[in-house]
């Protein structure tokens, strides 16, 4: 079930092992170690590999959640929203804060 799935986005150095195999996802799901046979009611883990860039649409996703500058991402949307963030909400905050000390 979705409510029971975890999404943990994960760099390098968050991990105390590194990432075997240098894939994007490592889905987790607990099981009973005696049968080996998967727990109905668990919680599900989907650690997301922060650091990997493939050239893939979670490589390209990652990429984009590291990039300072919205020209330079592949998502459109997400690129919109990092412009308005850092070219019309930061400066209108720069701005207020300028005229409360005037």
């Amino acid at each position: 079930m979705l409510q029971d799935l975890v999404i943990q986005f994960r760099g390098n150095g968050q991990m105390s092992v590194q990432w075997p195999g240098g894939l994007p996802l490592y889905p987790i799901e607990r099981c009973f170690l005696g049968t080996g046979k998967r727990s109905v009611e668990c919680l599900r883990i989907l650690y997301v590999n922060g650091a990997y860039c493939g050239d893939t649409p979670i490589g390209k996703l990652m990429r984009d959640f590291s990039c300072t500058d919205a020209a330079d991402m592949y998502y459109g949307t997400l690129a919109d929203r990092v412009r308005f963030f850092i070219e019309t909400f930061f400066e209108e905050v720069k701005q207020l804060q300028a005229d409360r000390s005037v």
